[in-house]
């Protein structure tokens, strides 16, 4: 079940990246890439507004959960991103969930990969989420990669489908 948000923490106006999202977390701790260095814009046919309440979402039932269990041993390491102008993605992909804000990357620096699995069966059993991937992605030219935890959350209802990536 989706945790609502307080009527008097919903974002409608005035939304910048110090605005709270949660009772820990700010629009900030949900940006990515060149949205840090901005400020967020109606895209993928919802407003700039609409995507910080959707933030709010991912804040209050994942975010808020995760600092709860984990307290400060993760990391944001993906969020809400802006498109580039003219692009578009599929509208069936985590793509489309992040530029909306309906989604989040977490990253557990200094624990061992097998961590990871652990932290996604916590999450898989205890939050409220649409999609969840286990992705492991060799991308980094200094071979330093970690696995990222992808959670995503609709304002109605979640499939709770889990999936794992690898080098995909």
């Amino acid at each position: 079940r989706v945790t609502e948000i307080p009527t008097a923490m919903i974002l409608t106006e005035g939304i910048a990246k110090s605005s709270k999202l949660s009772p820990n977390f700010m629009l900030s701790h949900m940006l990515s890439g060149d949205s840090l260095s901005s400020t967020l814009k109606d895209q993928a046919g919802l407003s700039a507004a609409q995507i910080a309440q959707n933030a709010q979402l991912v804040s209050y039932n994942v975010l808020e959960e995760l600092r709860n269990k984990y307290r400060d041993t993760w990391t944001v390491s993906e969020g809400i991103y802006n498109l580039l102008p003219n692009e578009k993605v599929d509208s069936n992909s985590i793509t489309v969930d992040m530029v909306k804000g309906l989604g989040v990357g977490i990253q557990f620096p200094n624990h061992p990969n097998s961590f990871y699995f652990e932290a996604a069966q916590w999450i898989r059993n205890n939050l409220t989420f649409d999609k969840l991937i286990l992705s492991y992605i060799d991308y980094d030219p200094s071979g330093v990669n970690e696995p990222t935890l992808i959670v995503t959350i609709k304002p109605g209802a979640n499939s709770r489908t889990v999936y794992t990536e690898f080098n995909h």
